[in-house]
């Protein structure tokens, strides 16, 4: 199903079925760059809208993992125990 006039709203209550679903695309301007696209660049756009909105909300749920793991980085590099990444030795 091809729809549109969603705004790439990703907080609508029906997001997670969009989300999901392989069968439906957003044709949308917002999702397809302003610009005519073709039925490929129209799938490949919503893969990558898709992706982005997975990965921006995987950011948000585990900002407070994210922030605990920067402060234990931050705790090993003052005490010298930070691994450089460098094994070359």
């Amino acid at each position: 199903m091809i729809y549109g006039h969603i705004h790439a709203n990703t907080n609508a209550e029906y997001w997670p079925l969009i989300e999901r679903s392989g069968l439906m695309l957003n044709a949308g301007v917002d999702v397809n760059n302003f610009v005519p696209v073709t039925f490929d660049e129209m799938v490949e756009n919503n893969n990558e809208h898709k992706a982005k909105v997975a990965a921006q909300r995987m950011i948000h749920d585990n900002r407070e993992l994210f922030a605990h793991a920067a402060e234990l980085q931050h705790i090993l590099k003052d005490c010298g125990g930070e691994d450089d990444g460098d094994h070359d030795d």
